[in-house]
């Protein structure tokens, strides 16, 4: 299944942190934007600024879970 497919059916079938935890996964994979993110969320129902802060969140619990050295 191609990147965008996968993105549109996650956004189709709508489970909120689900659904985030695999579109910002390919995200950090480098095999999707924000903006190709934003676009089909937006075709969803999704403002554009939820994705974003959305994003915002993801990128802090990443950072808690990351060992302190």
């Amino acid at each position: 299944m191609k990147t965008i497919d996968r993105v549109t059916e996650a956004f189709n079938n709508f489970e909120k942190w689900d659904t985030y935890q695999v579109v910002f996964g390919l995200m950090d994979k480098r095999k999707i934007t924000l903006r190709e993110i934003t676009v089909i969320a937006e075709k969803a129902g999704i403002k554009p600024t939820v994705i974003r802060s959305r994003r915002r969140y993801f990128l802090q619990l990443k950072s808690l879970k990351r060992p302190l050295a």
